[in-house]
């Protein structure tokens, strides 16, 4: 999944890892509700879309290639209960 904070991104536009450096094409973007996908040409800030085709780890920031940007990665607690 990617949720896009500024700007918007477009099928076929070629984005910038901030991790590896590595640019790719955005080759498909889907947008999920429920059990559907509906295949959509842009998301715009505030879009959570699915991205078929890209090869990227969890939390991997991507830019347009022209700002050095990279988000904070989420940090999990440790949990407060177990099970025996």
């Amino acid at each position: 999944y990617l949720r896009v904070y500024s700007g918007r991104v477009r099928k076929g536009d070629s984005i910038t890892s901030t991790n590896t450096g590595k640019k790719v094409r955005v080759p498909r973007l889907v947008r999920l509700h429920s059990d559907e996908m509906e295949d959509i040409n842009e998301a715009e800030a505030g879009g959570i879309v699915a991205m078929f085709g890209v090869d990227c780890a969890s939390g991997e920031t991507f830019t347009d290639g022209s700002v050095k940007l990279a988000m904070s990665s989420i940090r999990v607690p440790e949990p407060v209960m177990s099970l025996a």
